[in-house]
């Protein structure tokens, strides 16, 4: 967001030092403006989300432990789609809750075991969309890989080598920190039914 826009909301902090580190953007279309406008929002929350997740757990404090959904909570539906992704990347599925503090819609993300380490899937919703839409995109991204049979196009995190900590943010290698996963419950949320209501939804009073 153009400063300017974001002192006029009261953010008159100075980003620059913390904008190589940033993947809070959001841009998306859709059938209609407003399908378009929550299309980006979800965008922008979800990076923001992931943002915090890897901050958190990779370079807060001690590390802060992560939150993985227990797969026997899922409904039966997600938990057909959980199978499925599991047998697509022939190994285990985790998925991250990354709920903020800030109390924005549930989402999820979808680490991969290594064989699968170019898919990669994080998505954010209210309710069973959220977790279903990273599932989903997971199953897809290794029918692609699958298919193509070519090598993924990665980050150069060569900068980053003498920073263990960033490098592995930066990978967002969750796999030390699974262990020590506080394993939580899906709890289910009710979602408007059109684009329109969530933006009705969702105006400050």
């Amino acid at each position: 967001m153009p400063a300017p826009l974001r002192s006029h909301l009261g953010d008159t902090h100075d980003h620059t030092s913390a904008a190589r580190y940033s993947a809070n953007s959001g841009s998306a279309i859709g059938a209609s403006r407003p399908e378009a406008l929550v299309h980006a929002l979800a965008e922008a929350m979800e990076r923001g989300a992931y943002s915090l997740l890897l901050a958190t757990v990779f370079l807060g404090p001690g590390g802060r432990v992560a939150r993985v959904l227990r797969p026997e909570s899922l409904p039966d539906d997600l938990a057909r789609w959980h199978d499925l992704a599991q047998r697509k990347v022939r190994g285990p599925v985790h998925l991250l809750e990354m709920t903020t503090d800030l109390g924005d819609p549930r989402s999820a993300r979808t680490p991969c075991p290594a064989r699968a380490s170019r898919c990669r899937a994080r998505s954010i919703a209210v309710g069973p969309p959220g977790t279903g839409r990273a599932l989903s995109e997971l199953v897809q991204c290794a029918a692609v890989a699958d298919h193509d049979g070519q090598e993924a196009i990665t980050p150069d995190l060569r900068a980053l080598r003498a920073y263990p900590v960033l490098l592995a943010a930066g990978r967002a290698d969750f796999g030390p920190h699974l262990a020590a996963a506080r394993p939580v419950d899906f709890h289910d949320t009710a979602a408007p039914a059109t684009p329109v209501a969530t933006c009705a939804g969702s105006r400050p009073p």
